[in-house]
């Protein structure tokens, strides 16, 4: 039966107890699919989604989707698009789209089919529920972050699917093709997370290695395990195919910045999953790959050039301090999509998708907790500091305010050179204000913390992260609504370059910590 709203059979129920109103060259009727309600009424327009009638008891508008129009101006309504095409990503592609539109046939109360396309690497998910036609249609088309971002400046996909953010050159190459900038507030968002990992044999001694070793490893600069304090053996190199989206992320964040490329003497291979298996069979392999496909093989930790040490864990991945996260972007037109695309897009960034991401093996977006044991890395790192800004009364302070207090992985970052959250905080800020709105922690006192780089004065950078802690404190109360957040108790402390967490002497380190962290501790 079709679904009616309860707003419409009031109305309805009042206009059948009305006089009937004189027919009228302009009077439609609007009557429900089952047959067991219909209005008449004045016809007064169709905006595209809704029927507006005047009735005896006043003008009421209906859902066009819901209801059959008769009478002479009932408009021809073209029924809307319920298939959609995502391009980009293999990896992503391959494994947690599937899952995702498997848990949306779930969600939706429909059953799934899928075929793959004759002829091509595309699979298509039919949606089907009681009606004859289906509900849905996903297309997935795996031709790489690069080839997904070209088809959807080129119309031909209805969203891009990335483990990369869109590049300066795409967005000004669909500037001039008159889509607009995907990087734009609501058309990019962040789908899930994910981190490069480095990874040897399970028997390698080897325990961290520096972004610049690895720079010329995979150039062949370094061939030999004795220049890494390994024994006297050949370095075996394996990666991922050179047009993938991992090799893409990994030019950008390693091999660029050293002005290097990956050796032609790399052992190519189809999937992130080939990749760990091959090293994970080869005592003097190392390779890289995704956090999602470890598998069998040894992730090493990240050393910094101030010697931070950073190993890849779901929560390290969450806040970002993994020198190698990366994030995996849906990119949508500079258009309205069809809603069954726009219900997808919804799903798949709402809670309910959150379980489904990490049981692909991906990282999720669901809050996650961490004790100050669990964090014992970060006051080393403020003792070691070498830029001598941390003083011992500030990293007592920092102690006292954080022993007894939980982290949540909650981290709000910031576009550089100013306080305007970036993408990711934006939608943690909805998100999270949604939690503190149930009242899960109504019994608990939350700390908005912030932190700084050490670029420029000390006291400037300290008076800088109380502001960033009190924008996003203001972001939170804002999302929530008005008076919503009354009787929850959002305090702010800031440390300015204290407890950095990333190294200071770098861009990607310094982004790292400027940042506002969230603590919880009971009320005091």
């Amino acid at each position: 039966m079709s679904r009616i709203s309860t707003t419409w059979r009031g109305a309805v129920a009042a206009a059948a107890l009305a006089l009937a109103m004189p027919a009228l060259a302009e009077t439609v009727t609007l009557r429900s699919f089952d047959g067991t309600i219909e209005v008449s009424g004045e016809f007064l327009g169709y905006d595209g989604e809704n029927y507006e009638i005047d009735t005896a008891i006043g003008t009421i508008t209906i859902d066009a989707a819901q209801v059959e129009c008769t009478g002479a101006p009932c408009p021809e309504i073209i029924p809307e698009r319920t298939d959609f095409t995502i391009a980009g990503s293999r990896s992503i592609s391959a494994s947690l789209l599937p899952a995702l539109a498997e848990d949306y046939a779930f969600q939706s109360d429909t059953d799934l089919m899928q075929t793959a396309e004759a002829g091509s690497n595309r699979t298509r998910f039919d949606l089907k529920g009681a009606a004859p036609d289906p509900v849905a249609q996903i297309t997935i088309d795996p031709v790489g972050s690069t080839g997904g971002i070209e088809a959807l400046i080129a119309g031909e996909a209805d969203m891009a699917i990335t483990t990369r953010p869109v590049r300066e050159k795409e967005i000004a190459a669909s500037e001039a093709a008159g889509k607009g900038n995907p990087a734009a507030e609501g058309r990019e968002n962040v789908l899930a997370l994910d981190g490069l990992i480095v990874v040897t044999h399970q028997d390698n001694l080897l325990k961290s290695i520096s972004e610049k070793e690895i720079a010329l490893v995979f150039s062949g600069q370094i061939s030999n395990w004795s220049d890494l304090g390994g024994p006297d053996a050949p370095i075996t190199l394996y990666v991922r195919e050179f047009d993938s989206g991992l090799i893409e992320a990994f030019n950008d964040l390693i091999m660029t910045p050293e002005n290097t490329v990956v050796s032609a003497g790399a052992v190519a291979l189809a999937s992130d999953q080939d990749v760990s298996d091959a090293v994970a069979n080869d005592e003097f392999g190392i390779g890289v790959t995704s956090f999602s496909a470890e598998r069998n093989a040894k992730a090493l930790a990240i050393r910094g050039v101030c010697d931070i040490r950073t190993a890849p864990t779901p929560f390290t991945i969450q806040t970002e301090e993994y020198p190698l996260t990366r994030r995996i972007y849906i990119y949508g037109p500079d258009e309205k999509l069809p809603a069954a695309a726009r219900d997808f897009v919804d799903y798949a960034l709402s809670d309910a998708a959150q379980p489904v991401i990490a049981d692909s093996g991906f990282v999720d977006q669901a809050v996650t907790v961490s004790s100050p044991g669990d964090q014992g890395f970060r006051f080393a790192a403020a003792i070691l500091d070498r830029t001598g800004s941390v003083s011992l009364d500030g990293l007592r302070q920092m102690t006292e305010t954080l022993v007894g207090a939980d982290r949540l992985s909650y981290t709000f970052r910031f576009l550089p050179g100013g306080a305007v959250l970036d993408t990711k905080a934006k939608a943690d800020i909805k998100r999270f204000a949604a939690d503190l709105a149930t009242g899960i922690y109504a019994e608990k006192e939350v700390m908005l913390i912030g932190f700084s780089d050490t670029v420029g004065d000390a006291r400037r950078n300290l008076v800088l992260s109380r502001a960033r802690a009190e924008l996003v404190r203001e972001g939170l109360v804002i999302a929530a609504g008005e008076g919503t957040l009354a009787d929850q108790t959002l305090s702010v402390e800031a440390f300015g370059e204290l407890s950095p967490l990333g190294c200071n002497e770098t861009q990607r380190g310094r982004s790292v910590n400027r940042r506002v962290e969230v603590w919880i501790r009971d009320k005091i």
